[in-house]
């Protein structure tokens, strides 16, 4: 009888694509080996040079379609600010307002990635992924209309005056409307990094990117701030589409879709809720931090933006992809006998992470100011908040990294007490500072760097105790 080639890889259910052709017998080819490269297995038989760069390869097109995702929002205010200073300034409250909405549904993809690495008992991957896509989709749905129906109150709140209204309805409302793409969106990502590929999320924000600079070029200069809107809903939709593809090929997208119950939620709920309460207070100290470095007057307003351009840059974009790498890399179990020595060599990957961000910020904030300001006041701010914005760098990529630590190691609640008692700290100092009229901008930086160090200290020592069930 003729024998029937495997379903699945060598590698394991968990990675159930096709085995690519040799090019000769004994011999494979070196499409071959660069997606063995690329899809990486823990196990003895890989050393730990070469699972660092493993690690390497997966973090560096994290960073990148995380960075350019970022920059998706500066392509619309470029080409709307060339058509009308109005429209631009609408941009901002309009934007803010989308760009918080979607945030607070992060938890989801945060969720689904923890859950693909350790999937509960009588649960498998395919179920996982339906149901991922059925709750983003309903949750982008619902805090979409919602955002649309009140669209106006809400703007009003991010400080539009009434000039700017009508614009930023008009972008504000087809966003909200598609929001549902771009969480949608956000969980097939994560059914790549689940398996260990940043690849195709990458090339997916180089499709958005493209399609969304066209879209802006056709549409900005005829129905301004609406038709940066659907061009950047365009994008979304194209992008999605390009990873559902890539899924399907590789036999990773879920078929059929299954209609989850009640019960199917807990899994997720499990993950979401400390996630979610985890990014709200990140969210508290950001506003907060804004709205004390506005009322130090214009020029510390000014330089905190840079300050926290640069920080966003180098330092939150790059811990972002380590903390996915944690979850996509380590064990399922603390107790396997591979989760120690993968653990070390993420700690490698990640120090020097957080060493080349803290390089690229110091940079960014010494010889890149001429592309931000010009005003020498700024710049003097700027000087006296960068060895402070500069050090929370480092500490941020190095706290994300243990962040995802954390949530393979299923301390979750010690993810929430460890972040609510960062913000409790920085919102205490820097009011009590505010108040007794001393706070500056580099005053406020240190505040936050010098939390963030007694936080990542405290986080270290729980990641510790955890390791200490994998030890022999």
């Amino acid at each position: 009888p003729r024998r029937q080639r495997p379903l699945a890889s060598p590698a394991g259910p968990s990675d159930p694509s096709p085995q690519l052709a040799a090019s000769a017998p004994g011999h494979p080819s070196w499409a071959a080996v660069a997606m063995d490269f690329m899809r990486p297995q823990v196990t003895p038989a890989v050393s730990s040079v070469r699972l660092f760069w493993k690690i390497v390869a997966f973090v560096l097109p994290g960073y990148t379609f995380v960075l350019m995702g970022t920059m998706m929002s500066s392509v619309d205010k470029a080409f709307i600010g060339r058509a009308s200073s109005l429209q631009l300034a609408a941009l901002g409250p309009a934007t803010g307002a989308y760009d918080m909405s979607a945030f607070s549904l992060s938890f989801l993809g945060q969720a689904t990635l923890a859950l693909l690495g350790s999937p509960p008992p009588g649960l498998g991957r395919d179920a996982l992924r339906s149901h991922a896509l059925i709750f983003a989709a309903i949750a982008g749905a619902a805090l979409g209309t919602t955002l649309a129906v009140f669209a106006l109150p809400v703007v009003r709140v991010f400080g539009a005056q009434e000039a700017m209204v009508p614009h930023a309805l008009a972008y504000l409302r087809v966003r909200s409307l598609c929001m549902f793409l771009g969480r949608t969106r956000d969980i097939a990502n994560q059914f790549c990094l689940a398996e260990k590929d940043a690849i195709t999320p990458f090339f997916s924000t180089i499709v958005a990117v493209v399609v969304n600079i066209i879209g802006d070029i056709l549409l900005c200069e005829r129905l301004g701030t609406l038709g940066a809107a659907i061009a950047t809903d365009a994008a979304s939709a194209s992008a999605l589409g390009f990873v559902v593809t890539r899924l399907r090929h590789r036999r990773l997208w879920p078929r059929p879709i299954r209609k989850p119950s009640r019960g199917d939620f807990a899994p997720f709920a499990e993950y979401a809720g400390p996630i979610f309460l985890n990014n709200v207070s990140k969210m508290v100290a950001i506003v907060l931090m804004g709205s004390f470095a506005t009322r130090m007057g214009t020029a510390p307003g000014a330089a905190h933006q840079i300050c926290i351009s640069a920080w966003l840059l180098c330092g939150f974009t790059l811990g972002m992809p380590l903390s996915w790498a944690a979850r996509a890399f380590l064990p399922a179990s603390v107790e396997d006998s591979e989760y120690l020595r993968t653990f070390r060599v993420l700690l490698a990957a990640t120090v020097a992470a957080s060493i080349t961000g803290a390089f690229l910020a110091l940079a960014l904030l010494n010889y890149g100011l001429v592309w931000f300001t010009r005003d020498p006041l700024v710049k003097d701010q700027v000087a006296g908040a960068a060895p402070a914005a500069v050090a929370n760098v480092f500490l941020c990529v190095y706290y994300q990294s243990m962040e995802g630590v954390l949530i393979t190691q299923k301390r979750l609640h010690a993810l929430v007490r460890l972040g609510a008692t960062l913000t409790a700290i920085f919102c205490v100092s820097s009011t009590i500072l505010h108040f007794a009229g001393t706070l500056t901008l580099p005053m406020l930086w240190g505040a936050l760097s010098t939390g963030v160090f007694g936080i990542c200290t405290a986080t270290t020592l729980v990641v510790a105790d955890g390791l200490s069930k994998s030890r022999p």
